[in-house]
């Protein structure tokens, strides 16, 4: 049996340690992956877009990239789920021309007058664009993951989305900030 000063003594010890040295007792619960829950919201948010005619009759969600990022390699783990019975599949382009087969088109950084360009190159064909950059969506991209402080967003563009005859469930409009073009 300990005494009791001693049993004191190794009580307050330990307790000062915990107090000096919490992260060696309680493991951080707040670490996270940014880029995997920017793929689960993308995963998610996919279940609430209506898509046109074009895209609705397809078996096929097919997401490009055509340069890769943390974001779009964490997309990768999406490929052959499915959504509202349809099966994502992921396709590496060369060139933002090659767009034709694209329901989704992951936009990495780019300048302000890059975006701007890309945008009007798939203006008018139906296609969902996602980024997770801050400011895109006030730019013209659809539906976009923005890390704000400790949180990622949701931020759709409905003006964007509009153009691109895109519509999106309003289960994920409440829940996302709605933005326009600048």
């Amino acid at each position: 049996m300990i005494p009791l000063n001693l049993r004191t003594i190794l009580i307050s010890v330990l307790f000062l340690y915990c107090y000096l040295f919490p992260g060696s007792v309680y493991p951080d619960t707040q670490t996270y992956d940014e880029y995997a829950i920017k793929t689960a919201f993308l995963f998610r948010s996919l279940h609430y877009v209506e898509w046109n005619s074009k895209n609705a009759n397809n078996k096929l969600i097919v997401i490009c990239v055509i340069e890769p990022d943390s974001f779009s390699k964490t997309i990768q783990s999406l490929s052959q789920r499915t959504v509202s019975g349809r099966v994502i599949a992921l396709r590496n382009l060369e060139s933002y021309t090659d767009v034709d087969e694209c329901d989704v088109l992951h936009i990495p950084m780019k300048s302000s007058s890059l975006l701007q360009q890309l945008l009007k190159t798939i203006e008018n064909r139906n296609i969902l664009t996602i980024s997770d950059h801050l400011g895109y969506a006030k730019n013209g991209v659809i539906l976009n993951f923005p890390l704000e402080g400790q949180k990622v967003s949701i931020e759709v563009n409905i003006d964007a989305a509009n153009r691109q005859n895109i519509k999106f469930s309003a289960k994920l409009l409440r829940i996302a900030n709605i933005v326009g073009n600048k």
